[in-house]
């Protein structure tokens, strides 16, 4: 996916430069000052221009994204030349823009003023993510007194503000990720209401807020495991004259670099194979793990195997293969409906827990690292064999 690719004129992905991203307003401004200029518009009727078209033109951005202040200030200059009718950029300012833009019973034009327009639209979203009926029910699920975390502040806007101080981190730093992953979660479950026109499930989201938390501790707390003794695989082989293939990914949130593993056992136990792939620029784990079972489908198709059994440890993406709603990212629902597209009738996919999927744990984290690919479907490796061999153990305990 590219950094210029655009939904409903925003940003998919945000570079190293806001600026940049968010460029094609300041065009926008541009392009209309510039063929009404010539026009013989009054000065009334300029004003309703600012007012009603200028002022509507940011407003998507403004309710989802902090636009930077260099931006905002261009884009009021360029109103404000508008405004006084300046021909080809020269003019004058007969009244300063901060009296202009006052109330109309203050003397002023009533103009908006763009920053704490932007402002006021995120305020109000961040006011139905703690509000709302069904975002309420996630937050009580969470065990997050939502009510008096408000009343701690005078504003949301001071609310919401106050998780990005250093006070506040190192205090109660899970609270602080419950928090943040909760919000965005919410707010991307409203995006497919207004433009999907899906219902929203407060169990649904409480599922995914749930895997993004275990997707940090299991990415950032990992140092934490040492301290415990190693888990026990409780792998169990597949049904009689069933194919069963383990598949995980490996993410690397700093190189976005991706590891598949899968490994292949019959219904006795017994490793028909291992494969693993290395690829970058992947976006998202969840995108990763996606990807590892569409790879692993398409294996199965190369080996013209018969019943078989896909398992892994994302929830979510296991949920939405198996049922007709869609809990992952947006952005990797073409890669499941691809999923849907290769499986037959003879596939079944189910989650596991981590625990489970050791082995293909280390077959993703050995290509990734190495930035190679695995094929083999025999003489494998001392590490690959002692891990199959527990998993052989487990099964008769």
């Amino acid at each position: 996916m590219s950094s210029k690719e655009r939904y409903l004129g925003s940003p998919l992905i945000l570079g190293h430069s806001k600026q940049e991203a968010f460029k094609n307003i300041e065009e926008n401004f541009l392009n209309r000052f510039t063929s009404w200029s010539s026009t013989s518009l009054t000065q009334a009727g300029r004003g309703i221009m600012v007012k009603h078209v200028f002022n509507s033109i940011p407003i998507y951005q403004m309710g989802t994204f902090k636009l930077p202040y260099v931006l905002l200030s261009k884009l009021t200059s360029i109103q404000r030349k508008f405004f006084w009718g300046y021909k080809s950029h020269r003019g004058f300012n007969p009244i300063g823009w901060n009296k202009v833009r006052k109330p109309k019973d203050m003397g002023g034009m009533d103009f908006r003023d763009l920053e704490m327009l932007n402002l006021a639209l995120l305020t109000k979203v961040a006011w139905r993510l703690l509000t709302e009926k069904d975002t309420l029910a996630v937050w009580r699920k969470l065990e997050i007194d939502i009510d008096a975390e408000r009343n701690n502040f005078l504003s949301v806007s001071e609310l919401t503000e106050s998780w990005f101080s250093n006070q506040y981190a190192v205090s109660n730093e899970k609270k602080l990720f419950i928090l943040m992953i909760t919000s965005w979660i919410l707010w991307k479950d409203r995006c497919d209401v207004v433009f999907q026109g899906v219902s929203l499930n407060p169990l649904n989201s409480l599922h995914r807020v749930n895997f993004y938390l275990n997707s940090h501790q299991h990415s950032f707390d990992l140092h934490t495991i040492s301290n415990h003794s190693p888990a026990i695989s409780r792998w169990k082989p597949p049904e009689q004259y069933t194919f069963k293939l383990n598949v995980d990914a490996s993410f690397d949130n700093d190189t976005i670099q991706l590891g598949t593993g899968l490994v292949l056992r019959n219904f006795a136990g017994a490793c028909q194979g291992i494969r693993g792939k290395c690829a970058n620029r992947i976006l998202s784990p969840e995108a990763g793990e996606c990807l590892a079972i569409r790879e692993a489908l398409l294996w199965v198709k190369e080996l013209k195997l018969g019943k078989i059994h896909i398992e892994a440890d994302a929830m979510l993406v296991i949920q939405s293969i198996n049922e007709n709603s869609l809990l992952i990212q947006w952005e990797n629902r073409n890669i499941l409906i691809e999923i849907k597209h290769l499986s037959f009738s003879f596939c079944k996919f189910s989650f596991t827990s981590r625990d489970n999927n050791q082995v293909e744990d280390v077959v993703g984290k050995f290509v990734r690292i190495s930035a190679s690919s695995l094929n083999c479907l025999d003489n494998f490796s001392a590490e690959f064999c002692d891990l199959l061999a527990k998993d052989q153990n487990n099964i008769h305990q």
